[in-house]
């Protein structure tokens, strides 16, 4: 049986551009409360210190986050892990990303 095609498929516009634009991120202890509406959307956060921006090339960098659920302690917890690239390392970049891995911190991803 031969199938009948109606109609061709438009290319749309390009408003769909993916990937992590900015990473903002301050340590842990700076934040006093972040403010949710629904869902997952934080609205509001406040604290005292630095919030240090991270401009990423997009499409090369990415955000997962997993539920890892433990039936034997009746928890749940989320684990969000950030992969980005930087370009051109110098003595600069590596000594600022020594010191988050050597810190609790708190990412925010646009």
């Amino acid at each position: 049986m031969a199938c009948n095609l109606t109609a061709g498929i438009a290319l749309g516009c390009r408003d769909n551009v993916g990937g992590l634009k900015t990473m903002w991120i301050t340590d842990y202890t700076n934040i006093a409360s972040l403010t949710q509406s629904t869902g997952d959307t934080i609205t509001q956060i406040s604290g005292s210190g630095t919030f240090y921006e991270f401009q990423l090339i997009r499409t090369s960098s990415q955000h997962t986050e997993s539920v890892n659920a433990s039936l034997e302690n009746g928890t749940i917890f989320y684990q969000g892990e950030c992969v980005t690239f930087f370009a051109k390392l110098d003595q600069a970049k590596r000594n600022i990303l020594k010191t988050l891995g050597q810190s609790q911190q708190l990412a925010i991803v646009i």
